[in-house]
């Protein structure tokens, strides 16, 4: 290291050899780390140390010696961060379409599957659309609905009736076969509808304003108030399985059973890393294992182990993983609405006119 004076100002240039030398001695603290980090017993000292190790990351990598070995100590640490939390890091995204582009101003309220194609209901175009899974594409407009006097809500799809029910401000619940054809059940109820959920070939339809639950029967179509419920009033979307998951005004989830609010928690919190703020969607059907909710403010998908069948006192729902996009892009985060591909390996996320396409 060489020190020159000039005037009353001393200047210090530091050499290669003084620069190597601390490379090496920042190197070895991070390798020591990450051998802390796998031995550590508890998910807040691994994630501690992580924390603290990423800035010894930074500081070796503006010295400029070896890149290529910190780049690879740093996948090593991003490996175990992701490990320790249970992330899974978001690579695979496709935006399908962006309906905005054909019809300005549209917006997507909510999305099934069946079939290997995703039908959209679109209240401001006054459609249904018709899009392919599988390929970037402009969708389809179903015919039976170009003439603009409808206004689609909400839609869902009945694996145990194998029907897919739409729900229309004007018309009120219709059912569409596979070939298009839409069919009027039931006149609409007094309140706006903004999700839909099946079970059992069961409709269940939220109305968030009064904070209401109507049902339609698998026997009959027409739509009955089974509910109402001041923790329901803005609530943004629903699920069912036997339990009716609703995901409150402030984005806390509400477990109802037997009409009745019920205990909800979530086990195993500490690993998932940051806590839910805003979700905006919930996924679940009577066919899952796992409850999926979409939290658009971390741009991440929670995924929750539900108890077994017959663990009646269990209310506990364990955190199992999280899938996190990583990239630098906010490619979700005013997201509204998510639903899963039949066999939820495909995870479809509205955003405004857009459809985006994980794969998990």
């Amino acid at each position: 290291m060489l020190f020159f004076l000039l005037g009353r100002h001393t200047f210090k240039i530091t050499s290669v050899a003084d620069n190597n030398a601390k490379f090496q001695s920042i190197t070895s603290k991070i390798k020591t780390s990450i051998t802390s980090i796998e031995s550590a017993q508890s998910v807040s000292a691994k994630d501690t140390i992580i924390e603290n190790t990423f800035p010894l990351i930074k500081e070796a990598y503006n010295l400029n010696v070896d890149n290529k070995e910190i780049s690879s100590l740093k996948s090593l640490l991003n490996g175990l961060y992701y490990k320790t939390n249970d992330i899974v890091p978001i690579s695979n995204i496709t935006v399908l379409s962006d309906i905005g582009i054909v019809y300005p101003g549209s917006s997507i309220s909510s999305a099934a599957s069946l079939n290997g194609y995703l039908y959209l209901t679109d209240p401001i175009a006054q459609y249904v659309f018709k899009l392919s899974e599988s390929n970037v594409s402009t969708p389809q407009v179903l015919e039976s609905l170009k003439t603009g006097t409808e206004i689609p809500q909400a839609i869902a799809y009945s694996r145990y009736s194998q029907t897919m029910f739409l729900y229309d401000i004007n018309k009120g619940l219709l059912t569409i076969s596979t070939d298009g054809t839409i069919n009027e059940q039931a006149p609409p109820v007094s309140s706006q509808i903004s999700d839909v959920a099946t079970y059992s070939g069961n409709l269940y339809l939220l109305a968030p304003k009064t904070g209401t639950i109507y049902l339609g029967s698998n026997s009959s179509f027409n739509l009955t108030k089974v509910f109402s419920s001041s923790l329901l009033k803005g609530a943004k979307s629903i699920a069912v399985d036997g339990n009716i998951f609703a995901i409150g005004v402030h984005g806390n989830i509400i477990r109802f059973y037997n009409n009745t609010v019920t205990p909800f928690s979530i086990s195993n919190l500490p690993a998932m890393q940051y806590p839910l703020i805003h979700p905006s969607s919930i996924y679940d059907t009577q066919y899952t294992n796992d409850i999926y909710i979409l939290d658009p403010s971390h741009q991440r998908i929670i995924v929750l182990q539900k108890p077994a069948i017959g663990a009646t006192n269990t209310i506990d729902y364990t955190f199992v993983k999280q899938y996190v996009y990583t990239g630098n892009q906010n490619i979700f985060k005013n997201a509204t609405y998510m639903t899963l591909s039949a066999n939820q390996q495909e995870a479809y996320i509205i955003e405004g006119s857009k459809v985006i396409k994980i794969n998990i």
